[in-house]
């Protein structure tokens, strides 16, 4: 009990729990910040989703390592770690497990959603492990290389890993950005159909055969009102000037 406690409460922890934490906060973006990672990001990028579930798999060993420890001493009867004054370590290392384990199903499930197994499951070993291996180094100091030749080897084995990781990341990128490219076309045709129709439906198109009954309607029309305006004419009595008219060439006469 007291070498956990002395391993998870110094400043070398409580630096690479902050690094943790705040590496979680930018990729889950749960207040869905501007300068966080977006869903639509994550639907891209493989490794945005199981980058999370690595980094909650970090704070999943850190806790299952206290967990672990204090049950074990609890089957051998000692109870120290829950109920000394260092107890509160023990429940909070129970509480980050159960939360990091339900994080890490939530952001799997939702990487398998956008992405094949056969892209989550690489992604997803290579940063669970090292994330998980990284918190045993820098928490409880698990990892001895011995020599400093298999120091390099392990890095440059997880560098090989990571551009096998890339590899395929790559390809499912140009992909996307492919399928992508064919959406937005269709849906850039499907508002413009929608645009004909709308605008057909309320501006119908005239028929040749409307456009000539028009034409002779009109026509029949301007010449039977002519007529009529002709025979109103011949109806309606002379004015009487004209008839003065008519008169002083009658007397001249």
């Amino acid at each position: 009990g007291s070498y956990i406690y002395r391993s998870l409460v110094t400043p070398r922890a409580f630096v690479f729990l902050v690094c943790v934490v705040a590496a979680a906060l930018f990729l889950g973006n749960p207040c869905l910040h501007p300068l966080g990672v977006s869903e639509a990001f994550r639907a891209k990028y493989v490794w945005a989703n199981c980058g999370m579930c690595g980094l909650l798999g970090a704070i999943t060993v850190m806790g299952a390592k206290g967990v672990s420890t204090a049950l074990g001493q609890l089957a051998g009867g000692d109870v120290h770690m829950f109920t000394s004054s260092e107890a509160w370590l023990t429940y909070l290392l129970v509480a980050s497990a159960v939360v990091s384990i339900v994080g890490q199903i939530h952001f799997l499930n939702k990487a398998m959603m956008s992405f094949g197994a056969s892209e989550v499951v690489p992604v997803y070993f290579v940063l669970f492990t090292l994330s998980t291996v990284c918190a045993g180094m820098v928490l409880y100091m698990e990892v001895d290389f011995g020599a400093a030749w298999r120091g390099v080897v392990f890095v440059m084995s997880i560098a090989v890993t990571f551009v096998g990781v890339y590899l395929i990341q790559d390809k499912r990128g140009l992909e996307f950005e492919a399928r992508r490219h064919v959406e937005l076309h269709e849906e850039e045709d499907e508002r413009n159909r929608d645009v004909e129709e709308r605008l057909d439906a309320e501006h119908p198109p005239l028929s040749a055969a409307s456009h000539l009954s028009s034409g002779v309607g009109g026509s029949g029309a301007g010449a039977e009102e002519g007529g009529v305006t002709r025979h109103v004419s011949a109806l309606q009595p002379p004015s009487p000037s004209l008839l003065q008219h008519e008169q002083e060439r009658g007397r001249r006469a």
